[in-house]
């Protein structure tokens, strides 16, 4: 069974960020939280969705669809993190780690078609955390957790600034130079044998997830899921439609 987490967090509540905040305005995240739900639930029947989020926030799902870590007074990158580990923690089977801004065009099983326990996305040669994949099984469970609560741990160690933009992509990778899996000399797609897990490398725009055109409400057939990041959310209603 695929599990899909989606992490929300309603900022108004503990933090004041006047770009984070002019970033998100116009674009109701809880209403898109909703819309792929919907897409997801239609494709996958069998699959669980799940919104990853704090204790506070206020959200329009039964209890069953809803997976609350203590986040209070942290930022969004912080509480993306911690809530990634905890998830991560509480989880058996495959999941999808991912955002809100997302709709589902497919099957999402199709991104576990090979073996391996953790799956990570590249735009270009820096992480593209859209969607993180985990494969845990009881034999690898416990070495995922660890790759995850390192991922936190290093997440700590960088500088404010990091931390506020991009920590949370800026932590990966560290962690899979740890695992000896990437280095300077670009990304290679496929499956990769690291320490002791095995990695997935996706491509942002050739394996299954791709983002929505900037110039018109369009998107590649055969993507499994279409991300909307920055002012392609202005296509978010019209694409719904057509895949709902």
């Amino acid at each position: 069974m695929i599990t899909l987490a989606a992490f929300y967090k309603d900022l108004k509540l503990h933090v004041e960020s006047t770009a984070v905040n002019d970033a998100v305005k116009g674009f109701d995240y809880k209403r898109s939280l909703m819309c792929l739900k919907e897409t997801f639930e239609k494709r996958n029947p069998q699959g669980k969705f799940l919104v990853t989020t704090d204790l506070e926030t206020e959200l329009p799902f039964d209890a069953a669809n809803i997976f609350r870590s203590e986040l209070k007074d942290k930022g969004l990158m912080e509480s993306l993190v911690l809530s990634n580990t905890e998830i991560i923690r509480s989880t058996v089977g495959k999941i999808i780690l991912c955002g809100s801004d997302h709709l589902i065009n497919g099957d999402l099983n199709n991104f576990f078609i090979k073996d391996f326990d953790i799956g990570i996305l590249f735009n270009g040669t820096s992480v593209n955390n859209t969607v993180v994949l985990a494969n845990i099984q009881k034999s690898t469970r416990s070495k995922i957790i660890d790759f995850f609560e390192e991922r936190e741990k290093e997440y700590y160690q960088l500088s404010e600034g990091k931390k506020d933009w991009f920590g949370d992509q800026i932590s990966y990778d560290i962690v899979l130079r740890k695992h000896g899996v990437l280095n300077d000399q670009g990304v290679i797609q496929g499956i990769h044998k690291g320490t002791n897990l095995t990695f997935k490398f996706m491509k942002y725009g050739e394996d299954g997830v791709y983002g929505c055109k900037k110039s018109a409400a369009s998107y590649n057939k055969q993507s499994l899921l279409v991300d909307f990041k920055g002012t392609r959310k202005r296509w978010f209603d019209i694409i719904y439609n057509e895949l709902k």
